[in-house]
């Protein structure tokens, strides 16, 4: 990764405030894994019919994917 000349990372925060931070991103992570895996599971049949729809053609345009929905 290019750097500017002169600029090192320095960190201006304590190891448990590192900790803290860690924690808060793990959660968020882990908050946004279960969003996305329940609105694939509540579409999991639009996805499986779009799935088939791509299996027969290469492209699927606005206003079909929009009458699927």
């Amino acid at each position: 990764m290019f750097l500017p000349h002169g600029y090192s990372f320095q960190k201006n925060y304590s190891e448990e405030t590192a900790a803290r931070m860690d924690e808060a991103v793990s959660l968020m992570m882990e908050e946004a894994h279960l969003r996305v895996h329940k609105i694939l599971s509540d579409k999991r049949a639009l996805l499986d019919k779009l799935a088939a729809l791509l299996a027969i053609q290469e492209t699927v345009r606005g206003e079909e994917l929009r009458a699927m929905m």
